[in-house]
């Protein structure tokens, strides 16, 4: 017993004098970045054990503490979290040299694979082409139905609330929501609506959670220990029926537009042009994925899925989230949610009609609306590099290779040297000439960069859809009776407790 005591502690000492010794040499490197003093093999562990609220609130405490840049050790690796001037952020983001994901985005690759928000280097850039021409605007046009008919049946449920007590709206946007992102992915209707107990959005749920238990937990960190865990079973779990609904919808989609193409074929040779003419009102992510595998890409099933899956899983929590605080901040806010009103029956009128795309792009304060709700609840509350090279700050600290860079969007958006009174809603933030009098680089809620989030404006287009249509039939009141919101981070900017709110029908 002894013995195995005595190697143990060999064992200890070897561990520590290897992370000590790496300790060392970048604290040499890094010029005195301020940080949490090192305890003995666990480094900083306990100032990022797992805790939902953490970028929320203890973020927040440690800027205060150290500074704008500051660095956390987790055993081996030196994870730099900075919130700095804008100036600062952008040597990261705005490089092409810093593009490399940080490695807690590899935990990502069973569910999303090598998908645009993952991948790295040639594959990355080659998708990236590709992808960006998707979202070109003239493209957007084609959601806009699917956008309609979802929110009509949201509008219906919405009603039976109304006129009631306080209810968490959470849970009727993330059904819309999910229903209109899959919809507009794979041009399949999953009826989330419509069905109780959502498969598909409790295995999104569950994989997200996962992943961030396993990031801030160093025993998960191996492919094996998580793999035999109990909430590595339950992430794969998940990841195995989404990848089962994605596969078959992608065998389906391609037969249909295989028999398509045959039969128009047989009736004209100008295949192409029928095709275009009989798609161009119904066209998916899906689809524009398969034609531009008929033009060359070389994209495999998996690779198919892959870009699908990474399509609806940042679009649908960010959106259901945004669209949630910014019912709650109008319920707080009845000034701005009346100008918001007025602005949406100029635009749109009284009578009940379809959204067009026109619409969407005149509601300039809406947008204003949501863009402020997204600093204040940005729905990615934080990005992650790695740097391959010594990165020197404006300020004079440097960022040793190989290190992992956070950005904490939260705690920039509420930074008071560029936002004045940073927690009063103010949606005259973002006035095209306050805008232009700021840095780039202090608004993020969708990155920025070369990887910055390339369905942005599919996003704002579905944000402004959904939310308009709300204020047109609805006056949206604070909750009396229900908890406030208990903002964590889960990934996404959540609430523990929901969004409460009470509804009430206009004339």
């Amino acid at each position: 017993m002894y013995i195995a005591i005595a190697v143990f502690f060999i064992i200890l000492c070897v561990i520590h004098f290897k992370i000590s010794s790496k300790c060392a040499r970048y604290e040499a490197i890094c010029n005195g970045i301020p940080g949490p003093k090192l305890l003995p093999i666990i480094c900083n562990f306990f100032e990022l054990s797992f805790n939902p609220e953490g970028i929320y609130s203890r973020f927040p405490e440690l800027i205060k503490k150290y500074g704008r840049v500051f660095r956390i050790w987790l055993g081996p690796s030196l994870h730099l979290v900075y919130l700095s001037k804008p100036e600062e952020i952008e040597i990261i983001l705005g490089s092409t040299k810093y593009i490399h994901k940080a490695e807690m985005y590899e935990y990502f690759e069973p569910w999303l694979g090598s998908g645009l928000l993952i991948a790295n280097g040639p594959v990355w850039f080659k998708k990236r082409k590709l992808m960006t021409s998707a979202f070109h605007f003239s493209n957007l046009n084609n959601f806009i139905p699917k956008f309609n008919t979802n929110i009509k049946l949201l509008l219906k449920k919405l009603e039976e609330p109304a006129g009631g007590e306080s209810f968490n709206v959470y849970d009727f946007l993330t059904l819309c929501t999910l229903d209109i992102i899959v919809e507009s992915a794979m041009n399949t209707k999953i009826y989330a609506q419509s069905e109780k107990n959502n498969r598909f959005l409790k295995a999104m749920d569950e994989a997200e959670l996962a992943i961030l238990k396993r990031g801030f937990s160093p025993w998960l960190h191996s492919d094996g220990f998580f793999s035999k865990s109990s909430i590595g079973k339950m992430f794969y779990e998940s990841v195995r029926l989404m990848h089962d609904l994605a596969d078959s919808i992608i065998k389906m989609r391609k037969m249909e537009l295989s028999d398509k193409k045959e039969e128009s074929s047989f009736e004209n040779k100008n295949t192409d042009s029928i095709l275009q003419d009989r798609y161009k009102k119904n066209i998916t992510f899906l689809d524009m994925l398969l034609k531009y595998n008929e033009d060359g890409a070389g994209f495999s099933d998996v690779d198919l899925r892959s870009d699908v899956m990474m399509f609806i899983m940042a679009g649908h929590g960010t959106t259901t989230w945004c669209l949630s605080w910014a019912m709650y901040l109008l319920s707080k806010n009845p000034n701005i949610q009346e100008k918001m009103y007025e602005e949406v029956i100029s635009v749109l009128g009284p009578e009940d009609r379809d959204i067009e795309i026109n619409d969407l792009l005149e509601l300039k304060f809406t947008e204003r609306v949501i863009k402020e709700t997204l600093r204040h609840y940005p729905s990615v509350p934080f990005y992650g590099r790695t740097v391959h090279e010594n990165v020197k700050l404006p300020g004079g600290y440097v960022i040793p290779a190989n290190t992992d860079v956070g950005i904490l969007t939260y705690c920039l958006h509420m930074d008071p040297e560029i936002y004045e009174n940073p927690k009063e809603f103010n949606p005259d933030n973002f006035l095209p000439e306050v805008c232009a009098a700021r840095h780039p680089y202090a608004y993020i809620p969708f990155s920025a960069g070369p990887r910055n989030c390339i369905g942005q404006k599919f996003a704002m287009l579905q944000l402004k859809s959904i939310l308009s249509s709300i204020i047109k039939k609805f006056r949206i009141l604070p909750a009396s009776d229900a908890p406030a919101p208990c903002p964590v981070t889960v990934l996404l900017f959540k609430s523990d407790t929901g969004v409460h709110i009470r509804l009430e029908k206009r004339n």
